[in-house]
């Protein structure tokens, strides 16, 4: 194997680890699903929506910053604070609940990992091990969870079944070290699957306190010592690169010999299995030499044949300046399949949050091309997505400030500010206030009416906003739960000092402490403030940071050739603050109520629909979330929200529970239906396949039957006063 070592020192500072972001959950167990911090495109395992991107820093322009967040470390660390769960239920709490297809169910691998199994399913869970595989390669954990969980239902004494599991979740060290010690404690256990066991029992081992960069260099080196000594485990070899060039991405740091990498992934290729193994070779290059990345997509362009690889791909190009390229593999992906993210709903689940990165990176890459209408469409469209904060013990909202609905209203507050439309970021900024119900939020959206009313000249307006700024700054530092954000929030008051000074015509010292202005709304400001060489400065940064930008060329261009730069670039005639969307339509359901009476939610067609799918009366849980429900039916009706209730029980249960007559019980004052087959359940995904359980699932369905925001999971929804408000917002909002 070629050499691997990397230039220079591997260590990074602590600071550059930090955990800067934490997982939304609704309950204190693990989770794996993020809903939402930032969240994350995935590279290695399934690109995590993880991390500050570099929006919340303040360098909203290069698309390529927001485009694979799990290539930093901040997306290895997402659930080090939570505690090993205790049992497989907690373990898969959040997923995954749906089982994959075998699209290729004879296909055979030179790269598997070494497996052991007694059942006489062999052959299925063979299969499943290379698809997880695949998966793995391919950079979509989720789906390698899926395959892996399969194999352990099929076989729950399959080692390497459990080892899989642990290496879909290689982020996620206490889950990881769940499915491990499940692993260990087979003693059935083959000897290459106890060497692979014993190699992550280390790389986990070290997760509390250990350098990341280290942490797979040393899993890379143990991986590359059992290929050497087992050189008929081809598999170890594979996975020891992968770690190795993981390790070169996190630091910045080229790998020797990256041509001899380059000739041995080759000859991989032609090996069977070996087109699995196609992303690597744009990971080899990628943070150091994009254009060489960009060429190795060029050159096995057929083998880049899943959303994945096409994100992968979509990276390659926007760092080698090919933005036509980058948007089309970028449109691929959101197009994939029946879940248009530019038309259906947004589903909560780890795929969608990816789906959501990769559509903010879209609207920027659209931008640098000089397709500013599309770029707010795309924009328009993330304004819509469903508001999931996590709640404190004390049902306090709490907001993490790069989760999607934050990041979002980031994007488009960008977006006109880099258009210079200061007018309609005030409009949309100031006209939204009575959406945020969480602190955070609306700290966020005052900071951003400072940054719109000074931009456009309204000094006085951003003047009263800038006091209110101060007095939300001040409550949210004595607010227990949120002070964690006390140096963020200060750093967005001399940041909305800085920019008022500047939009006056003055420099102030705390210009770096601007955030969410781009370069582009920048430079005439400077250019105002006398300060031309600053401004071409930040222009070449963000230049190198996104090569290929239109509009940042031509700011360029014009203010070396003496141009003022004062005047921004303009949104095309035709541009519209709406988007057509096509939404996704539930399925539709015929059931019984306590009576007997049939009904069906196409009936319900014009008005809005709460659906709330529970697990019967026997569920303590169930029942609690239906009361916590029923004191705010008045204000669904009064939003117009029909809230229909769908149980496990029989016609005969409900029946003796609430009576058998037609009319509502006052316990529980709306329309109960029963589904003891599951039937709705399955069409509506409420239902574990892998457990073969059903879940509790909560949807908000328009008059037209769309979806519009949705919950599935093992905990029922219980945050019905939350959920009266983000109604009435997602029902407002034009479709």
């Amino acid at each position: 194997m070629p050499g691997a070592r990397l230039t220079g020192s591997t260590h990074c500072p602590p600071s550059r680890w930090r955990f800067v972001r934490r997982v939304l959950t609704r309950s204190c167990l693990p989770k794996m699903t993020l809903s939402l911090n930032s969240s994350a495109l995935v590279l290695v395992c399934a690109l995590t929506f993880a991390g500050f991107s570099a929006s919340v820093r303040g360098q909203g322009e290069p698309a390529q910053k927001a485009a694979f967040q799990c290539l930093s470390a901040l997306a290895w660390q997402k659930e080090q604070q939570f505690q090993q769960p205790v049992n497989d239920k907690e373990a898969f709490r959040s997923g995954p609940f749906q089982r994959l297809t075998l699209s290729q169910p004879g296909v055979v691998s030179d790269f598997n990992l070494p497996w052991v199994s007694s059942v006489r399913e062999k052959e299925e869970i063979g299969a499943r091990m290379i698809a997880g595989l695949r998966s793995l390669h391919a950079l979509d954990d989720e789906d390698a969870e899926s395959w892996f969980r399969d194999v352990v239902v099929l076989d729950p004494q399959c080692a390497s079944g459990w080892l899989g599991l642990a290496m879909a979740n290689e982020k996620s060290p206490m889950r990881a070290q769940y499915f491990l010690g499940k692993a260990a404690e087979i003693k059935s256990a083959g000897a290459g699957e106890k060497r692979w066991i014993a190699a992550y029992q280390g790389f986990f081992d070290a997760a509390a306190g250990g350098d990341i960069v280290q942490r797979l260099n040393g899993l890379s080196a143990t991986l590359q010592r059992m290929a050497t000594q087992h050189p008929e485990d081809r598999c170890a070899e594979v996975f020891a690169m992968r770690y190795r060039l993981l390790a070169s991405h996190l630091s910045g740091l080229p790998v020797v010999d990256g041509d001899e990498w380059e000739s041995m992934m080759e000859q991989w290729l032609s090996a069977k299995g070996g087109g699995d193994l196609v992303g690597y070779g744009v990971l080899l290059w990628l943070s150091t030499n994009p254009v060489r990345a960009s060429e190795w997509v060029k050159s096995h362009a057929n083998r880049f044949d899943c959303p994945t690889l096409w994100r992968l791909a979509a990276q390659a190009f926007l760092g080698a300046g090919d933005l036509t390229k980058a948007k089309a593999y970028l449109t691929s992906v959101l197009r994939e399949g029946s879940n248009d993210f530019l038309k259906d709903r947004f589903v909560e689940d780890d795929r969608e949050q990816l789906r959501f990165s990769t559509a903010a990176t879209l609207a920027w890459t659209s931008y640098h091309l000089g397709e500013f209408e599309e770029a707010l469409a795309v924009a328009e469209r993330l304004v819509t997505v469903p508001r999931k904060p996590a709640f404190t013990n004390l049902m306090a909202i709490d907001d993490a400030p790069a989760s999607p609905y934050l990041e979002a209203h980031r994007l488009k507050v960008q977006l006109l500010a880099a258009l210079g439309e200061w007018d309609k970021l005030a409009k949309f900024v100031e006209g939204g206030e009575s959406d945020d119900a969480g602190l955070l939020a609306q700290v966020y959206r005052r900071y951003w009416a400072v940054i719109a009313n000074a931009g456009g000249g309204e000094r006085e307006r951003a003047t009263e906003q800038r006091k209110q700024l101060a007095a939300m700054v001040a409550q949210l530092g004595q607010t227990s739960y949120l002070n964690q954000y006390a140096e963020l929030t200060t750093k967005m008051e001399r940041g909305a000092d800085a920019f008022m000074q500047l939009a006056g015509g003055r420099l102030s010292p705390f210009l770096s402490q601007i955030s969410d202005v781009p370069v582009a709304a920048m430079v005439p400001l400077l250019v105002k403030a006398k300060a031309k060489e600053v401004a071409l400065a930040k222009l070449d940064s963000a230049m190198q940071s996104q090569p290929g930008s239109v509009p940042l060329t031509r700011l360029a261009k014009e203010l070396r050739d003496g141009v003022n730069g004062e005047k921004h670039v303009a949104i095309p005639k035709g541009a519209s603050d709406e988007v057509e969307r096509d939404w996704a339509k539930a399925p539709d359901l015929e059931l019984p109520d306590k009576s007997g009476t049939l009904y069906t939610l196409s009936q319900f067609r014009g008005k809005p629909v709460l659906v709330i799918f529970f697990l019967g009366q026997g569920c303590a849980h169930c029942v609690e979330q239906l009361q916590k429900f029923k004191p705010q039916i008045p204000a669904f009706e009064k939003e117009g929200i029909r809230v229909v209730g769908i149980g496990t029980d029989s016609v005969e249960k409900l029946a003796e529970g609430l009576g058998k007559g037609p009319e509502l019980n006052p316990d529980l004052p709306y329309l109960l239906l029963a589904d003891p087959k599951m039937d709705a359940f399955k069409k509506w995904r409420c239902y574990d396949e892998f457990a073969v359980e059903p879940l509790h699932g909560t949807f908000l369905m328009d008059g037209d039957g769309r979806i519009l925001w949705s919950d599935i999971s093992h905990d029922p929804y219980v945050h019905a006063e939350f959920l009266v408000g983000e109604c009435r917002r997602l029902l407002a909002l034009p479709r």
